[in-house]
């Protein structure tokens, strides 16, 4: 879980757009969250979704 919140913060780094970058922290931090509360599943399968989209982007 660390190695996709490490590749989402890089990213979020990497990127110009400003926007881009809060709204993707924003996403990683709600998720997190979600985890810490108690929606495990839904946390992991959200952080799944956002590495695949990343991936597929071509951001990492």
């Amino acid at each position: 879980m660390l190695g996709t919140l490490e590749l989402a913060l890089r990213l979020a780094i990497s990127r110009r757009s400003r926007d881009l970058r809060v709204f993707v922290i924003f996403v990683v931090v709600f998720l997190v969250g979600a985890m810490q509360l108690g929606f495990i599943g839904l946390g992991r399968m959200g952080l799944n979704m956002v590495t695949r989209l990343a991936l597929s982007v071509g951001w990492a």
